[in-house]
């Protein structure tokens, strides 16, 4: 584990806009107060702070994101579950949602589907 980085952010965080020079300064400034070591936690926090601002979610992003989630067992499914929830999730990413045969992800499914 990095010391600059104890939160475990690949490049492709960087890459896609997730975490750049001031966020990582921020986080870093919370992880010394000792009060959260779990690098999880953080890396959701640069997640949803992004992702918030996604508005509305390109398709492109939404796949690179979920692609991302890949990368991270710890987050993987936490991110996909806010993918999925989004209205304008492609079509494409639910295909894969329902292939996972996680439960979770197809009760949002079957709740996006039934709003419709």
């Amino acid at each position: 584990m990095n010391q600059n980085d104890p939160f475990g952010f690949t490049p492709r965080w960087f890459e896609l806009g997730l975490v750049n020079d001031v966020i990582l300064t921020d986080l870093q400034t919370e992880w010394a107060k000792g009060e959260d070591d779990n690098p999880e936690h953080y890396r959701y926090r640069a997640f949803r702070d992004f992702f918030s601002l996604q508005q509305p979610l390109s398709a492109e992003l939404a796949a690179a994101l979920w692609d991302l989630a890949d990368s991270d067992r710890d987050l993987r499914w936490s991110i996909r579950t806010e993918i999925l929830r989004r209205p304008e999730c492609p079509e494409t990413l639910i295909e894969l949602s329902l292939a996972t045969g996680q439960k979770h992800l197809e009760r949002i499914i079957e709740g996006k589907r039934g709003s419709k």
